[in-house]
């Protein structure tokens, strides 16, 4: 399959507080626009269409949505957790106990219901389209948008909204976990190393670590290793670093399978690329691909001179339907095929290649 032409990424950060409210990140919405020919944005709630309407204005925005260019992902199933320790919020745990340290459960956590799948059985299909529908009651509440107009938003959101067809695939990813865990995949180790780079600023090879993973039961596992004794830590420490390693396995394996699902490259973070490459080599420069393309486009405007995407939609300066009219353009689809097949852009390009880049001006 061709991942290159569609991007499943947030373009978001959720704010620090009480409230759902996120900072949008308006530059990075319109390089995607351009870089990609669809771009599935990975929503928080729909928080970001307000934004997108204050930014853009409700007709542009409306239109891009029509057009289909622009997907939603919105997915009742969040992530990841790891629950061994949670008998204070959690029934099942509650009946099992909380394990010791340096003992895990990974279970998959949904957003809405915001429970873990393993409390009861649930309609995943019945809880994706109430996830959807409470989701779009936002959109009732939107300055200088009529009630009609927002009836008209609502419908042409619900039309983009993309998530897993079945709950039998959060299973495939679990299982898929466990899998790795029990056959000790060597990319545990690599994960390992990078935490402690990240949490302890010291640097250990993954070959350096001794790692043994035994299971309690079919869920439960403990994890001996030698972090403990190599680097003079106490208990609590290595139980974090080996916790949010096993979970960088298992969003390495949701995000596998999002690019199977959706067909299309996901946006990640520069630290997880080294655990991908260990599960899957081909696929390690595909998932670079984005930043990659970022990098080489902002070479390219900085070289001729042209818009920050940022520093224009701040001064107001963008034109939504102007960028649709571009990106559908020859010459953009052209300069989209020749950036894929750049590696690294000097800044001394030819200034024939974008010349139809004027027109964001």
């Amino acid at each position: 399959m061709d991942l290159r032409g569609k991007l499943l990424a947030p373009c978001a950060n959720r704010k620090a507080g009480p409230n759902l409210e996120v900072d949008f990140l308006a530059g990075e919405f319109l390089e995607r626009l351009i870089l990609f020919d669809k771009y599935i944005l990975d929503s928080i709630r729909f928080q970001e269409i307000p934004h997108l309407i204050k930014v853009f204005d409700y007709t542009p925005v409306l239109e891009l949505l029509n057009s289909g260019i622009l997907l939603i992902h919105s997915e009742t199933f969040g992530t990841f957790g790891s629950t061994g320790r949670t008998s204070k919020v959690s029934a099942y745990r509650s009946k099992k106990g909380d394990l010791p340290l340096c003992s895990y459960c990974i279970d998959p956590c949904s957003i809405y219901p915001y429970e873990s799948p393993r409390e009861d059985e649930r309609d995943y299909k019945k809880d994706q389209k109430q996830f959807t529908h409470q989701n779009l009651q936002l959109l009732n509440k939107i300055d200088g948008v009529s009630s009609k107009q927002g009836k008209k938003l609502r419908e042409a959101v619900a039309r983009r909204v993309i998530h897993f067809s079945l709950d039998s695939v959060i299973k495939e990813i679990s299982d898929q976990n466990y899998k790795d865990f029990r056959d000790h995949d060597p990319a545990i180790k690599v994960a390992i190393a990078s935490r402690i780079k990240t949490l302890l600023n010291q640097k250990v090879g993954p070959d350096a670590i001794e790692l043994k993973i035994e299971f309690i039961d079919e869920q439960d596992f403990r994890v001996e290793s030698n972090i403990e004794s190599k680097l003079s830590l106490n208990k609590e420490t290595v139980h974090e670093i080996i916790e949010r390693a096993l979970l960088g396995i298992a969003g390495r394996n949701h995000l596998i399978v999002e690019m199977r699902e959706f067909s299309c490259l996901v946006g990640y973070r520069k630290n997880e690329v080294p655990i991908f490459s260990s599960k899957l080599d081909f696929l390690v420069e595909r998932i670079a691909t984005d930043r990659k393309l970022t990098a080489n486009l902002h070479r390219v405007l900085s070289a001729k001179g042209l818009p920050n995407f940022s520093a224009a939609v701040a001064e107001g300066r963008i034109d939504l339907l102007k960028v649709l009219e571009i990106r559908e353009s020859r010459e953009c689809i052209d300069f989209r095929t020749w950036l894929w097949s750049q590696d690294n852009i000097d800044e001394k390009v030819s200034k024939g290649q974008f010349l139809t880049l004027y027109n964001l001006k």
